[in-house]
This record gives C-alpha cells, structure tokens and sequence, in this order.
C-alpha cells in the first residue's frame, strides 16, 4: 500500500471556479432540502394557531405583551464560546477506521448489488490535512438566532441556534480537492477523521409544538481540467438526531444540557465508492446541517435549540 502526503497547487482561477460552483450547488441542494421544508412546516404552524402577529412575545395575565426569552442553557452560553479552539477528545480507534476501514455488512450487502466487494486493502491513500482549500457557511431563519461558522485553516465547522417562535436552519462545511492517481478509471472513497460534540433541546409548552433535526452530509463534485463542467457525483447524508416534541414534553440529547460527542463519517456513515474518471479534478464538501422550530402564540411558546461543533482533522482518499 503506497501512502501519499500532498498538497495540491494548481491555477487560482481554476481554484476559485470550482468553489464558486461548489459554494452555489450546495446552497441550491441545502435550500431546496431543508430550508423549504422548515419554512413550509413554520407556515403551517403559524395557519393553524393563528398568531403569526405574536411571534417572540406572549401575553401576560394582565394582558401586557412581553418579550420570551431564549433558553440560556444553550444560546447565551455559546455566544462567547470561542469556536476556533475547540479541542474534541482523540481517538486512535476512529483514526485507525478511516485510514483502514472495516466494511458493515450492510456495505458488504450494498457492494455485492452492485457486483464489486472491497474486500482488499486500497491500493493508494492520499492524505489531505489542514489548511483546507475552503469553508462554506449558510443561515436562514425567521424569529430566531443563529451563528453558523467554518474555519478551513484548522478545519473547525459548526454552528449555534435556536428559536422561541420561528424557524431556523444553518449549515457549515469545509471544502477539500484532490486528482486521483492513475490508473484511472478506478474507484474511490472519501474518509474523514471528524471527530464532533452537540446537543439539542425540545421543549413544548401549551401544546406548542417544537421540531429539531441535526446530521452530517458529503457532497463530492468533479470538474474539467480548468475548472468548468460541474458534475456531482455523491451527496450522501445522514441524521445524529431528530426529533419533536407537543404539549408539555421536554426532549433533549442524552446528556443534556451537557454536550454528547462521537466521530462522524464512522461505520455504516461512511460514504460510498465512487468511480474516478482521467482528466477530471474532484472536490468535496464535508458539512453539517441543523433545523429548528417552535411554535407560540396567545398562551405562551415552545423552545428548540441545537448545536454541533465538529473539526475535521484529516481526509483519505483510498483508491482501490
């Protein structure tokens, strides 16, 4: 097995086409994917209770109109956390899987439809490490505060929301490229060593309801030589958490309100092969998305908060 350190240099306005046409197909897949969906769903909280007028603010048994606040557990403890230095725990056994993964039956299962079982070590490994070749942020939200951040010099993403009556959905990633090694075509597999923490929060009240959902996703595009002809090939995703709670229920993560933590991109979150095709440069997109909302109106609100805070510390591509 050949191991390859390497860094990538080629024309920067090849560079900056192909994040530029990265950046615009992931905020068109994340909007039509999630941001709709949130809005849509709000919409529909809003028509039924009809209070679209008093979101953020209920009303007091005087009949005085007052601000909600946010839960301090979550929000307020996190604006000042400084999100560059966060430090997850290490793991030599989550390393040691990305660099030599073993297969799921699952994958085994999937590999055999399909007529090819990696059942063999990958030929060739190129090793990708920070700083990385760029970072991608999107917010929406509606009656809501959000902060959404990616760092590609050391890798870090994340984000930190939450709302009391409203919507908000907030995605992070940091954008990677490579070039297959010949000969090619020949199958490819991108791994990450991504270790994260989060945590989420539903609280219902008066039977207000309130929905959060949170995950991981890799999209993978290819380009011609000089950056033009954008093609995605994958965009697997998967969720860590989701959740909804009604009435008077109150849902959180296991360890809440302290943070849960684990590796993504692991075991059966691993991305498939691919096949790798000559005169095309690849890039990729490893990010985390989040969604939250809660209803309110006349007789109070619900609380959805969330956050995850991940750093992505080196990428295989194992080329079988």
């Amino acid at each position: 097995m050949a191991i390859v350190n390497e860094t990538l240099s080629r024309d920067p306005e090849v560079t900056k086409r192909m994040i530029a046409a990265g950046n615009d197909a992931m905020d068109r897949i994340y909007r039509e994917n999630v941001f709709q969906q949130a809005e849509q769903r709000h919409r529909r909280i809003e028509e039924s209770s009809k209070a679209a007028d008093v979101l953020f603010r209920a009303v007091s048994p005087d009949g005085l109109k007052e601000d909600i606040p946010l839960q301090a557990t979550l929000l307020d403890r996190y604006k000042s956390r400084d999100q560059t230095g966060f430090s997850p725990r290490d793991s030599e056994v989550a390393k040691a899987l990305t660099i030599r993964p073993f297969p799921s039956i699952q994958e085994v299962r999937d590999a055999i439809i399909i007529g090819f079982v990696p059942f063999h070590d990958d030929t060739t490994l190129t090793l990708l490490g920070p700083p990385y070749m760029d970072k991608w942020t999107s917010v929406r939200a509606d009656a809501a505060t959000s902060n959404a951040f990616a760092n590609h010099q050391d890798g870090s993403f994340g984000f930190v929301q939450g709302t009391s009556g409203g919507w908000v959905t907030s995605a992070a990633g940091i954008w990677v490229q490579f070039a297959p090694k010949p000969p090619l075509p020949r199958l490819i597999q991108l791994r990450a060593y991504c270790p994260y923490q989060y945590q989420w929060n539903n609280a219902s009240s008066q039977g207000y309801t309130a929905h959060t959902k949170g995950g991981f996703g890799l999209n993978v595009f290819s380009f011609d030589s000089q950056g033009h002809n954008p093609t995605e090939v994958q965009k697997p995703k998967y969720p860590i958490w989701n959740d909804g709670t009604g009435w008077f229920e109150d849902h959180s993560n296991p360890n809440f309100d302290d943070f849960d933590e684990d590796c993504a991109f692991q075991f059966s979150n691993m991305a498939p092969y691919f096949q790798a095709f000559p005169n095309r440069l690849y890039t990729a997109c490893f990010w985390c998305f989040g969604s939250n909302d809660a209803g309110s109106g006349l007789f109070g609100n619900a609380i959805s908060a969330s956050d995850i805070f991940a750093k992505l510390g080196f990428v295989v591509v194992g080329q079988q």
